[in-house]
């Protein structure tokens, strides 16, 4: 499809164009530095101006990096009690079953906590508790 034309090169028939010698570089055009104008100067002043001024908005003003970091700091410290609320909800959750379907366990916050003795048990005062709740009661 394509062919490659073939040219015979030989080392008599190449001319050299310039020898190791008399090489000159030249400088490209946009290499060269030219004088800017001051209505240029200017121009690239109040640019800088600007952008150091939006810098400064980005970073310090209401809205800016600073209140973006607090805000992130402050979600985390929200997800994380999130996160303790709903294994505290969980284990509340098992409790409220287990002191609906566990008649031991009823029984046992019954005694625990309202004082209830079963009727094979009997309640045995000592001299020390009956002084602590004599000291409790207003003789009014």
């Amino acid at each position: 499809m394509f062919r490659r034309k073939s040219k015979n090169y030989n080392l008599e028939t190449r001319k050299s164009i310039a020898s190791h010698n008399n090489i000159q570089f030249i400088e490209p055009a946009f290499y060269k530095k030219r004088e800017l104008t001051q209505k240029q100067k200017l121009v690239r002043i109040g640019m800088l101006f600007i952008l150091a001024g939006l810098l400064i908005r980005i970073v310090f003003m209401n809205g800016g990096i600073i209140e973006l970091q607090s805000k992130k700091s402050e979600l985390r410290e929200k997800f994380q009690t999130l996160q303790s609320v709903k294994k505290e909800n969980i284990a509340l959750k098992k409790e409220i079953d287990k002191i609906q379907n566990d008649v031991s366990y009823q029984k046992k916050l019954a005694r625990d906590h309202l004082g209830f003795i079963s009727e094979d048990e009997h309640l045995i005062l000592f001299e020390s508790d009956l002084s602590d709740t004599s000291k409790e009661v207003d003789p009014q």
